[in-house]
């Protein structure tokens, strides 16, 4: 075996090990995750269990569903899709790395991936960010392949997993305008291939959009709906100046070489690569900069971009003995570490106040209080990961509304409630007073289940 085969193999090795370590000690399901394990299972119920949120893009619980309806352990499968989902992810950074620039920076661009803390974390939950990012870069590697009816098809099915995915149809079109700019296809060329890709891109979207006419009564509504909650989702991270800049250099201290990979790629006139790895940098940093609220988990969708160009800058400023600027841009990154270093401190993944420990153990012992059929309301949706109910998440509403709302709604029997997820993100005196008072009427029901896990109390509860 070629040595470049043995490094690459060694990546992935390590990728392999550190999953197999989380595995097994981290299985907290995230809310994320909880909703597609659960939007899964109502897909292949006919509406029976689970729960469904029109907010969501439906092809990872279309696809997930699959393995549920199999019969197989859902949540332990969900996992290990996941990490082969990231696997192949690796696999195609390396091709398109690769077709680039040659394996040298395929395989660096693997390793800085690799290696990034928060891609290794997120790659074994169950999460969209992977599978659209596995999606859109199949989508570009089709394009340079020039199979543009595949490349659209790809980019339609990114966009069903992860809205914002949406934007790679943009750099697509832009990769072929500049082809026809540089009279390297003909005008004929030109718009055949720019039919195909929007055709292919369009077959998905049609589906899905017929399907939001006949089950919600509107093509577009429930994508409106998702920019309306994300507009109003509550902030979070605001107290950390240039979060995302700091993001960065907490998984790729070395992501400055970019610059010299973009100032090689001007001098050469390669546009085009510019277009497909340069232009989704730049647009997703800007798109998820401007939010409030914030996760390191957002910006998983141009790393892998990122980390070829950043390849590229460190396979020419070394192949050519470039030394005093590798030594100004390693300077500069230590300065800025060093200059960032209370930032840096402080904790960009925060679970909150839940302990993973209590947590398996409520997971395991107690939801199987949940004996008789009927919706089950629950503040949080990773219940779906566990039980085969259908269920009824409550999500941020007035308190003094919720108990009405929700509870003595018809066919609620259980309620599954921890007071760590009921927040007042405001802290006014009116939304403390009702939170109280909502405990007050659910508790006063018969309780299942009244304990302390960590810093949160949980309560599992019957209807009188």
């Amino acid at each position: 075996m070629k040595t470049q085969h043995w490094i690459f193999l060694s990546i992935l090795l390590f990728f392999l090990a550190v999953q197999g370590y989380l595995f097994y000690y981290y299985d907290y399901v995230w809310w994320d995750s909880g909703v597609y394990l659960g939007m899964a299972k109502h897909l292949y119920s006919s509406g029976e269990v689970g729960l469904w949120e029109n907010i969501r893009p439906p092809f990872l619980p279309l696809f997930l569903g699959i393995f549920w309806k199999a019969g197989l352990p859902f949540l332990l499968t969900a996992r290990v899709i996941a990490i082969l989902f990231s696997l192949a992810t690796l696999f195609l950074i390396y091709k398109l790395g690769k077709q680039f620039s040659g394996w040298s920076v395929g395989t660096l661009s693997v390793a800085l991936l690799a290696t990034s803390a928060t891609y290794l974390f997120l790659s074994s939950q169950v999460l969209s960010d992977i599978p659209s990012l596995l999606l859109a870069l199949l989508g570009i590697l089709f394009l340079i392949q020039e199979h543009t009816f595949f490349s659209g098809l790809f980019i339609g099915l990114s966009f069903l997993t992860r809205f914002p995915q949406g934007f790679m149809l943009c750099v697509a079109g832009a990769y072929l305008l500049l082809s026809l700019a540089q009279k390297q296809q003909t005008l004929k060329e030109f718009l055949r291939k720019t039919v195909f890709l929007g055709t292919g891109f369009a077959l998905p979207i049609f589906i899905y959009l017929i399907t939001n006419k006949v089950y919600f009564h509107s093509f577009l509504g429930p994508i409106f709906h998702a920019m309306e909650v994300i507009q109003t989702a509550p902030p979070n991270y605001v107290d950390i100046r240039y979060f995302y800049l700091v993001f960065l250099f907490l998984q790729i201290y070395l992501f400055p070489f970019a610059v010299v990979s973009i100032y090689d790629s001007m001098r050469k006139k390669r546009y085009s690569t510019l277009i497909l790895l340069l232009l989704p940098c730049v647009f997703y940093f800007i798109y998820f900069a401007l939010k409030e609220s914030r996760e390191p988990r957002y910006l998983l969708i141009f790393l892998p971009y990122l980390c070829i160009l950043t390849a590229q800058g460190l396979e020419y400023t070394f192949s050519r003995r470039r030394w005093i600027i590798a030594q100004l841009i390693l300077v500069s990154v230590i300065i800025s570490l060093l200059f960032l270093r209370h930032t840096l401190s402080q904790p960009l993944t925060d679970f909150g106040p839940y302990n993973a420990v209590e947590y398996k153990q409520l997971a395991r012992e107690h939801y199987s209080f949940l004996s008789e059929p009927g919706f089950v309301l629950t503040t949080h949706p990773a219940l779906a990961a566990f039980t085969d109910h259908k269920l009824l998440v409550m999500y941020r509403e007035p308190f003094d509304e919720a108990y009405g709302k929700y509870f003595r709604r018809s066919g609620v029997k259980y309620a599954y409630i921890n007071e760590c997820d009921l927040v007042c993100y405001d802290d006014s005196e009116k939304c403390l007073k009702d939170r109280t008072d909502f405990i007050y009427y659910m508790t006063h029901n018969h309780l299942l289940l009244n304990r302390t896990y960590g810093q949160c109390r949980y309560y599992l509860i019957k209807k009188a």
